[in-house]
C-alpha cells in the first residue's frame, strides 16, 4: 500500500505536470526551479531537512506570494501546494528537533510520536513518503542527515544491532532473529526487552507483585509467545 502511495505522490509531482505545460508564462523558470526542488527532495527520496526548510521559505516569502500562485491553480496546483506543504513540513520538524540536540530518551518518545501514536491516529506522514512505520527507516535517515545523534536514535529505536549481545543472545533463545525484530515497533520492541528481563528473574516474596505488575503493564505490546511466556512464568513459580 506504502508504494502505490509513494507512485501516486511521484505522479503528482511530475515534471511534466499539466500545470507547466499549459501555463508557462504564469511561473517564472526559478520559479518551476524552486517549486520542482521542493518536489524533488520528497520523490528523489532525499528527505533533506535543510532542502526541506529552504523550500519553505521560498514558499513563504513576501507574504506566501509563490505559495498563494501556486494554490491558486486549481486543481493540479493546489494539490501540489498541499502535498508539498504537508511533507516538507514533516521533514523540517524532525530537522529541528535534532538540532536541539535531544537525549536519547527524547529521541525515543518522539519517535513513537511519529511513527506509531500518529500513524495510528491521523496518518503518519513521514511514512506516507517511505521514512516508516519500520523504526530502522527513521534510523537510515537519522545517518545520513543527523549523524551526530545516528547512535543515540540506534539505541532509541532498539535496533537488533544496537542492542548488546547478552540481549541478542537471550532473546534469540526465544527464537527472535534481526528479521522478525524488524517488524516490531519501538513500543514492542521495549516491552519484548522488558519481559526478558523479568524471566531472568528469580522470584522471590519481595519482588513478585513488582514483576507482576510490570508484566500486565507491557502485555498488551507483547506477541503472542512472550505473552505465554511470561503468564507460564508467573504459574509456574511458587508462592515464596
Amino acid at each position: 500500500m506504502r508504494m502505490i502511495f509513494f507512485a501516486a505522490l511521484s505522479l503528482a509531482f511530475s515534471r511534466n505536470s499539466f500545470l507547466f505545460s499549459q501555463q508557462p508564462a504564469e511561473f517564472t523558470e526559478q520559479e518551476i526551479k524552486i517549486i520542482q526542488s521542493c518536489e524533488e527532495n520528497i520523490t528523489n527520496k532525499v528527505y533533506s531537512p535543510v532542502e526541506a526548510d529552504k523550500c519553505l521559505s521560498y514558499l513563504h516569502a513576501e507574504n506566501d506570494k509563490l505559495l498563494d500562485k501556486l494554490y491558486d491553480k486549481k486543481p493540479d496546483g493546489t494539490r501540489r501546494a498541499e502535498l508539498i506543504l504537508k511533507y516538507e513540513n514533516a521533514l523540517k520538524e524532525l530537522g529541528d528537533f535534532y538540532e536541539d540536540n535531544p537525549r536519547e530518551d527524547l529521541i525515543q518518545k518522539k519517535l513513537i510520536k511519529l511513527l506509531e501514536f500518529d500513524y495510528e491516529a491521523e496518518g503518519c506522514s513521514l511514512c506516507d513518503i517511505g521514512m516508516g512505520p519500520q523504526p530502522e527507516k527513521i534510523g537510515e535517515w537519522a545517518g545520513k542527515h543527523a549523524p551526530a545523534h545516528s547512535n543515540k536514535t540506534l539505541s532509541a529505536i532498539k535496533t537488533w544491532k544496537a542492542l548488546p549481545n547478552v540481549r541478542t543472545q537471550s532473546l534469540g533463545k526465544y527464537g527472535y532473529t534481526e528479521a522478525n525484530w524488524a517488524d516490531k515497533t519501538i513500543r514492542q520492541r521495549a516491552a519484548t526487552l522488558v519481559a526478558d528481563e523479568i524471566l531472568q528473574e528469580e522470584l522471590t516474596k519481595d519482588n513478585r507483585k513488582e514483576l507482576r505488575r510490570a508484566a500486565d503493564d507491557i502485555l498488551f505490546l507483547l506477541d503472542a509467545g512472550m505473552q505465554e511466556r511470561l503468564e507460564e512464568y508467573f504459574k509456574d513459580s511458587k508462592e515464596p
